[in-house]
């Protein structure tokens, strides 16, 4: 037995002395005020040479009260000490078997693939040399309604860049991936020269510009030397016209 069992007993003890005593007092008390009434005497109670007059009850009462409200305060079972105080336990984990430690196969988990989270353009690569048509892919988030859009960005007819429209629809989003056919830049003549494949994000607003766009008298659907308003680069490629 530890020191705190036995003053948690002790504590146990103080408080059934003092429940005692309350209940010892208020019989005295209540016994003394009866014979108080009955014969108008002073009330007192007498067991052979003990003499208890009337506050003894009331003190007797009070002494218990005390001792009962100590004990409860200071007094915790052995099943909530053990749970509050008790040093914790150590469960030892067994070592894994040669089983467990064999590599699981890849659940079906495993293979799906992420969301994009940013607009890529995978083809083609950055400063590479293209002929003719060509494709485009890459790979974009939700664009949450609003249109996506491959310009082209070179000189214009009268100097200066300006952004050029290189098809009649926009670009559709599947599954988190694009792809379209890219027209051949230019002409004959601007073989060697560079060009900007601009993607753009378009908006319902700027979606109605676009399409709107008509050709100017060498053919040229010219959007603008910037971007109408509700329109926003994702990614810009910058490639060679080899032929």
């Amino acid at each position: 037995m530890t020191w705190e069992a036995a003053l948690q007993g002790l504590i146990f003890v103080i408080g059934i002395i003092g429940l005692i005593l309350l209940l010892l007092g208020a019989v005295l008390f209540a016994y003394m005020l009866l014979k108080r009434t009955q014969d108008n005497s002073r009330g007192e109670f007498k067991y052979g040479s003990i003499v208890v007059k009337l506050p003894g009850p009331i003190v007797l009462c009070g002494v218990g009260i005390v001792a009962i409200v100590v004990s409860v305060s200071l007094y915790e079972p052995s099943g909530a000490q053990a749970t509050d105080d008790g040093p914790p336990s150590h469960t030892s984990t067994p070592p894994p078997s040669a089983a467990s430690s064999t590599a699981s196969p890849p659940t079906a988990s495993s293979s799906i693939t992420p969301p994009v989270t940013a607009f890529v353009v995978d083809d083609p690569q950055q400063d590479a040399g293209v002929h003719g048509d060509f494709p485009m892919s890459g790979r974009s988030p939700d664009l949450n309604g609003d249109e996506l859009w491959i310009f082209v960005r070179s000189d214009g007819p009268t100097g200066g860049l300006v952004y050029y429209k290189t098809s009649d629809n926009p670009i559709p989003v599947s599954a988190g991936t694009w792809a379209t056919q890219q027209a051949s830049l230019g002409s004959d003549e601007d073989i060697g020269m560079w060009f900007d494949l601009v993607a753009v994000r378009a908006n319902p607003a700027c979606q109605a510009l676009i399409l709107n766009v008509k050709p100017d008298s060498g053919g040229n659907l010219i959007v603008g030397r910037d971007l109408p308003v509700g329109c926003s680069e994702l990614a810009v490629r910058r490639v060679k016209k080899t032929g």
